[in-house]
């Protein structure tokens, strides 16, 4: 399959568009800055994930800034790419894009800027420069597939449109969320939302692209029958799509459970001749094993919340359940097939000849084995119901991971200065498979040892030292015989937000039964717990738990057992009046 090519290139007779040449920059020099807002925000999430514990809406930005930032930004560039590519028409295309990335680019900077400082006309102006970006680009796309000749795999083009038409109302959506609306208006917002974007802008553009991506990674031919997998694929996904985003806005949950496996039969479809191509040529490069597991994440993710869809308890049961499966989608699905993605492409148009390509996509490809075991194994554990503490180790290999592709990215720019003539480097005489398969054990071992690592730090919450101990801590609060208790119950309301419990200390009649009714009003997880036991569980934003405390006689202490949470003030006191 031919490599595709780069778009820019004016046809004979054609005129341009006003503005600067589109040929002026070379194809390195035009993917270069391109691609320089992608990573600008990729560097960005690096920062705030650091620094996430001080920063206001850290979630929030932490989603976004992959989400809208890096994968949006290569969203728009790549999709031109293999449109041009698919399609074969004269295109200006350059100048247009260039314009369509400075609004996009400038619609996440006032969005990001609202959200931080809670001024929500910078929100709706971000969102609206965001829609209004993509929705042209689905213009352009359309435009474009009316002038074309017919083509294969053309019909590519349509999962790019609709797509970028998607995008203009999950930005709308994501509008209305930051306006504040609470409830189960907030909860149905939200899993519209994700739906839109995530599954509808982000899948689509992912399943439309890899039918072709994936086996040029391979070097194999496309397996049969994925011309008409491409041709119909895009049906069922917008379906499931729409149908599912109508189904939250509706408040019908069984849609919203009706859309989603729809969508997963969509992914399946698209998926098989993908699966054939793999099958017949297996991976032992990190771009296509990159990108196969991104699949795998996809489908296992909307799988589980069609499962929890279906269930059907209450709106804020599949709210958190979406929550929960957000780093699922974001970091096992986008985030890895976009490095897989680049991993592959940026070596193709940087250019400089056989040679310094080879040495280009060795670099993005060495330690192939541990990279991908520290970001899937990493983040499986870190999703499991594990101690806080083996959460913060697992999820840091992952950020490790994310860190990693972006050293190689500067380490690949500058494989292409290397001096003419300079000598190849020389062969390690091992196998592909067998080199793969050991820089897989060392990653397996780095998780191990970030879990291993987390037990220690916290070896209570992992069950260990504890079991043996069936007295209570002096002041614990725990139960006493009946004859102490008063037989009467106190109810407390507590709210969670910036590391802080309001009210910090509570007063109950001792001998009386404490229930917490606690809400999380942050933006990121909590949880409550008390030195007698009594826990919430973790709160995800926006939900309420009841704590039943027990009867309590004496003192007690409460904190957010989250790592570092209790070091940074988040405490409570409870107060036993009259002990």
């Amino acid at each position: 399959m031919k490599i595709p090519t780069v778009p820019g290139a004016s046809s004979p007779g054609s005129k341009p568009p006003p503005g600067p040449d589109p040929a002026r920059f070379s194809r390195a020099q035009w993917h270069l800055r391109a691609n320089a807002p992608m990573l600008f925000w990729l560097i960005a999430l690096v920062v705030v994930v650091a620094a996430h514990r001080f920063l206001p809406v850290a979630t929030w930005l932490m989603v976004h800034l992959l989400l809208l930032g890096a994968i949006g930004n290569a969203i728009m560039v790549w999709s031109s790419h293999f449109a041009q590519a698919l399609l074969r028409g004269p295109d200006h295309g350059r100048v247009y894009l260039a314009w369509r990335l400075a609004g996009l680019n400038a619609g996440v900077v006032a969005t990001v800027v609202g959200m931080v400082t809670n001024i929500w006309v910078l929100v709706l102006i971000g969102s609206i420069l965001v829609g209004a970006a993509f929705a042209l680009h689905g213009v352009s796309f359309a435009v474009r597939a009316g002038r074309a000749l017919p083509s294969r795999f053309g019909a590519t083009v349509n999962y790019y449109i609709a797509a970028s038409w998607l995008l203009p109302v999950g930005a709308a959506l994501g509008a209305v969320l930051a306006a504040g609306y609470g409830g189960e208006v907030r909860q149905r917002l939200l899993v519209a939302h994700a739906v839109v974007n995530v599954l509808g802008f982000v899948g689509l553009t992912v399943l439309g692209t890899l039918a072709t991506l994936l086996p040029t990674m391979l070097r194999t031919r496309v397996a049969e029958g994925a011309e008409s997998a491409v041709r119909h694929g895009w049906i069922p996904l917008v379906g499931g799509v729409v149908v599912a985003g109508a189904g939250a806005g509706l408040g019908w949950m069984w849609l919203v459970a009706a859309g989603l496996v729809v969508y997963v039969g969509g992914i399946i479809h698209a998926a098989l001749p993908v699966t054939r191509a793999i099958l017949s040529k297996p991976p032992t490069d990190f771009a296509p094993l990159s990108a196969a597991a991104s699949l795998l994440w996809l489908t296992g993710a909307v799988a589980v919340l069609a499962v929890m869809a279906g269930r059907g308890p209450s709106w804020e049961t599949l709210y958190q359940q979406v929550q929960s499966v957000v780093p699922a989608l974001a970091v096992g699905f986008a985030s890895q097939v976009l490095l897989g993605a680049l991993s592959y492409l940026l070596p193709v148009v940087l250019g400089g000849g056989p040679a310094v390509f080879k040495a280009r996509a060795a670099v993005f490809n060495s330690a192939a084995g541990a990279r991908l075991a520290l970001l899937n194994l990493g983040l499986a554990v870190a999703l499991l119901p594990v101690p806080s503490w083996v959460k913060v180790t697992t999820s840091t290999l992952v950020l490790v991971a994310l860190v990693w592709f972006l050293v190689l990215v500067f380490r690949g720019l500058r494989a292409g200065r290397a001096p003419a003539g300079a000598p190849p480097a020389p062969a390690t005489g091992e196998r592909p498979g067998k080199r793969l398969m050991m820089s897989a054990v060392a990653g397996v071992a780095g998780v191990v040892l970030a879990v291993a690592l987390g037990i220690v730090a916290d070896p209570a919450a992992a069950g260990i030292g504890a079991a043996g101990s069936s007295e209570a801590a002096p002041g614990a609060g725990s139960a006493e015989p009946e004859s102490t208790a008063t037989g009467q119950t106190t109810r407390v309301k507590m709210s969670m937000k910036d590391m802080r419990f309001t009210p910090h200390t509570v007063h109950v009649p001792a001998g009386d039964r404490l229930v917490i009714d606690v809400l999380n009003e942050d933006d990121r997880v909590h949880d409550l717990v008390t030195a007698n036991g009594a826990e919430s569980g973790r709160v995800a934003p926006g939900a309420t738990r009841e704590v039943d405390v027990g009867v309590v006689t004496a003192d007690t202490d409460g904190w957010c057992s989250l790592a570092g949470h209790r070091q940074m003030g988040m405490v409570f006191t409870i107060i036993a009046d009259g002990a």
